[in-house]
């Protein structure tokens, strides 16, 4: 009796111990972290601990970019790395007898077999392997007795039930294998996989419990920087807000990750770039090109290669499909005000072109150590909302300018006349008319900006004005309440 009790007990171990060794370990992972990018392209990292084997698989969250997949300790070597992607399809099936023992399991359990009748605690299944515990095994009207006992399910004749069995459907899950990637997003120029079970799985030659780290691409969150611009009426200060809109469409909700926001160029297959980090109307491209730059040239100041800004915001939480609006900071920043009309927007050349239109823009310089991105804001004055804006790629010490509508109560009305030159029969002399009247109770400077022909000559104004590269020209004019005033200007052009 006790050889047989040993046997048992060592073909268990020895099962058991096969199992092991052949098994392919499921590693306990968590996402930990997410980098978001403007592009709508997410970096996921997932972080768990494996033990004791050396092949391990774990669930894979969004749609992945296989050649981004990376696992990553600094204790031992990656061999390979597999992704497999299925689709599920479940089936309703008949009950079996392999789902009445699971009932079962950590019961007292009576068993017909073709070698007897056996009864006893059923506390451990391992695939078609029962552990059994204070056994009983009648055979031949002989009763024998053992601590523990093995059998397989597929011996089970008949079992009786000191429960009522739970008759509930059970499904069988159908797999289908994807070969080919099947989700292709316009931004990310690759073919990102999806299904609705994605699992990694790894080989490496570590021992023991050893932590581990997921890291891959996928494009199931977003971002975008908000800003709200505060104006107080009369003063030189402002409340300007920088927030980040985040939106989980990853299939997974996000506990306690910390996240990253990423802003900027980061250099993706087939040069795909982000929509430009600069965005100035000609006013502002302008305005930029005249206040306080000696002699700068119109448009962007900036490199559009390789330029990028993090912004860490510690742990947050994002259910899947949720929103949220994130705080990156809220202050008082001084402003500027400006009045701007753009003649080079009336410049038809025609006997009267059309009146334009007086932009009212704020300036703020951004004293933060870090860049404003680009993103939209939205202005309020006493909580109104009066008109919104784009801020342009704006680092530390650079001028952003936001335009908050026009100024109906300042008019400018333009009138050019062409003429030949009597002395020349190809020259011809053109003359600008500007009449400006400003119906504010205040006084104000309008900059008037212009631009004139490359092969201009004799330039000649009734107001002071200033001439920077570009072939453009500027006046600031300071006009009283209700007052009036004409600015005329001409040059000849062969």
């Amino acid at each position: 009796m006790v050889k047989v009790f040993m046997v048992c007990i060592m073909f268990a171990m020895a099962v058991m111990a096969a199992m092991a060794a052949n098994a392919i370990e499921v590693a306990d992972t968590k996402i930990t972290g997410i980098m978001v990018y403007s592009e709508g392209i997410v970096q996921v990292t997932k972080e768990g601990t494996v033990c004791c084997g050396s092949e391990f698989y774990t669930s894979i969250e969004g749609n992945v970019l296989p050649r981004s997949l990376r696992v990553l300790s600094g204790s031992f070597d990656i061999e390979y790395i597999s992704l497999s992607v299925r689709d599920e399809a479940r089936l309703e099936r008949p009950l079996t007898m392999l789902d009445l023992v699971n009932q079962s399991l950590n019961k007292k359990v009576d068993f017909v077999t073709d070698y007897g009748y056996i009864s006893g605690l059923l506390y451990r299944l391992e695939g078609d392997l029962l552990f059994l515990s204070n056994v009983k095994w009648v055979k031949d009207n002989k009763t024998l007795k053992y601590q523990f006992f093995t059998m397989k399910v597929s011996d089970i004749q008949n079992m009786l039930s000191y429960d009522k069995p739970v008759f509930e459907p059970v499904y069988h899950v159908s797999e289908t294998s994807i070969t080919q990637p099947t989700y292709y997003d316009s931004y990310y120029n690759n073919m990102l996989i999806s299904g609705r079970d994605k699992k990694i799985s790894w080989k490496d030659n570590g021992e023991g419990s050893r932590n581990v780290s997921i890291v891959y691409r996928s494009d199931g969150v977003s971002w975008e920087p908000i800003y709200h611009l505060d104006i107080i009426e009369g003063d030189s200060s402002a409340r300007f807000g920088f927030w980040a809109k985040i939106s989980n469409d990853l299939g997974a909700s996000l506990d306690d990750v910390e996240v990253g926001l990423v802003a900027g160029n980061i250099r993706l297959l087939e040069n795909r770039y982000r929509y430009g980090m600069e965005y100035m109307n000609a006013a502002q491209s302008a305005l930029g090109n005249i206040m306080n730059v000696p002699d700068a040239v119109i448009g962007a100041a900036i490199s559009a290669l390789e330029e990028y800004e993090v912004y860490h915001l510690g742990k947050t939480s994002l259910d899947c499909g949720e929103t949220k609006l994130v705080k990156v900071f809220d202050k008082t920043v001084n402003v500027e005000r400006d009045f701007v009309w753009d003649a080079r927007s009336t410049n038809t050349w025609d006997a009267i072109s059309e009146n334009g239109k007086v932009h009212n823009i704020y300036r703020l310089v951004n004293e933060e150590n870090s860049t404003w991105p680009y993103g939209s804001v939205s202005v309020y004055r006493d909580l109104m909302f009066v008109g919104e804006d784009t801020i342009s790629w704006t680092p530390n010490g650079r001028e952003a300018k936001v335009t908050v509508g026009y100024a109906p109560d300042i008019e400018v009305k333009k009138r050019v006349t062409v003429k030949e030159v009597p002395e020349s029969r190809w020259d011809n002399r053109y003359t600008a008319t500007l009449k400006m009247i400003n119906y504010k109770n205040e006084k104000i400077t309008l900059t008037v900006i212009d631009s004139f022909p490359r092969n201009a000559e004799n330039f000649k104004s009734n107001l002071v004005y200033i001439e920077k590269p570009g072939n453009l020209i500027y006046w600031n004019i300071t006009l009283g309440p209700g007052e009036k005033k004409d600015l005329i200007y001409e040059y000849v052009v062969d």
